[in-house]
């Protein structure tokens, strides 16, 4: 099981409640996750072909993919494993 930060993960899964985040809209977050830290976080973005994205010169950190609807906590977590588990595996 990973570390993350429970305080950065309720916070993740209230941001995903946006109104603006659905199947025809432009705007998304981008999830990141440090595993050093169990540090994770969004940036929001906004482009019509979801091509927009932070670039972190950390190969520590883990992008987690763009969230555009609403997301549980546990939905989450398993998302950020799923991730670790493919960047372990050299997949990502």
């Amino acid at each position: 099981m990973i570390n993350i930060n429970a305080d950065d993960l309720r916070t993740v899964a209230e941001e995903t409640k946006d109104k603006r985040l659905g199947r025809f809209s432009a705007e998304y977050y981008q999830l990141s996750y440090d595993p050093r830290t169990g540090e994770l976080w969004t940036d929001f973005h906004c482009s019509l072909g979801g091509n927009e994205h932070t670039v972190y010169h950390d190969e520590e950190i883990i992008p987690c993919g763009n969230l555009r609807r609403r997301y549980t906590e546990a939905e989450l977590r398993e998302l950020v494993e799923l991730c670790v588990e493919e960047r372990e595996a050299g997949v990502r």
